[in-house]
């Protein structure tokens, strides 16, 4: 999933789990994290349009409109 931008200097990946439930979970805390590390850009692949991620794909979108404000 990395490819080339694993490898481009300044970009660090982080792997989210693939469980809705576990990546839901984890969300919140993982962008606190890279918040705290003042990264200047986050990047998220884009994750399934099903049921399962729905609940997931709604956090997300908050949190981005969230840290848009803030910035």
């Amino acid at each position: 999933r990395a490819g080339r931008w694993a490898q481009a200097d300044g970009v660090h990946f982080v792997a989210a789990p693939e469980d809705p439930q576990a990546y839901a979970r984890d969300l919140y805390g993982m962008l606190r994290t890279l918040d705290r590390a003042q990264v200047a850009r986050i990047l998220i692949e884009k994750l399934p349009d099903t049921v399962e991620w729905i609940a997931v794909n709604d956090r997300l979108g908050r949190a981005a409109a969230a840290f848009e404000a803030q910035g």
